[in-house]
């Protein structure tokens, strides 16, 4: 519910200041970066018995800044530090491509494999920041799959719900292959 309320008053401030470039910026980075460190946080408390307090502080803060440092493509695309030149592109810029979020998956699949939980929350961390970022973005221009093309602009409440459910889903599939892992241990050391 709070995740939700964060995407609805974020999008709130960034209207507020629709004519003003600068703040608009900063306040849409600002919203990128909280919906993703919020996502983080319903993570990684999950896991609080099994991590340090400075593990669980870095790990929030790493998905931060990652969810925020996603639009610096902007800048790179339009090959300009000017504000204005970043935010007038006509094209996504490459950190915005969606397909990314699948290879993301991959290997938060793949991580899964190792015993590392620490290893498997920075994936997450990984994956929830693209994700959090990307179906934000959607809510106005749709996700860009490479090489496919787009799809149009994801509803709002569709918007407001997969960013909800987001952390939900990545806790879920954290614990199901913990689980799986300890489950396979279990029987190897039985046998």
């Amino acid at each position: 519910l709070l995740l939700g309320s964060i995407c609805v008053f974020g999008d709130f401030v960034v209207e507020l200041f629709q004519n003003t470039r600068v703040l608009r910026a900063f306040f849409d980075n600002l919203t990128h970066g909280a919906v993703g460190s919020l996502a983080a946080f319903i993570i990684v408390n999950e896991f609080r018995d099994k991590i340090t307090v400075t593990e669980h502080t870095v790990l929030i803060l790493f998905c931060f800044v990652v969810a925020s440092l996603i639009d610096v493509d902007h800048f790179i695309h339009a090959k300009s530090f000017s504000l204005k030149a970043a935010t007038t592109l006509t094209a996504r810029a490459f950190l915005h491509c969606s397909t990314i979020t699948i290879g993301l998956f991959i290997l938060f699949l793949i991580g899964t494999c190792y015993r590392s939980l620490l290893l498997n929350l920075i994936n997450a961390m990984l994956l929830n920041a693209f994700i959090t970022h990307h179906t934000r973005d959607a809510s106005r221009r749709g996700f860009w799959f490479w090489p496919f093309g787009h799809t149009p602009a994801c509803p709002y409440y569709a918007y407001i719900l997969l960013t909800t459910l987001t952390p939900y889903a990545l806790i879920y599939l954290l614990k199901f292959f913990r689980n799986r892992s300890d489950n396979r241990n279990k029987l190897m050391i039985n046998v």
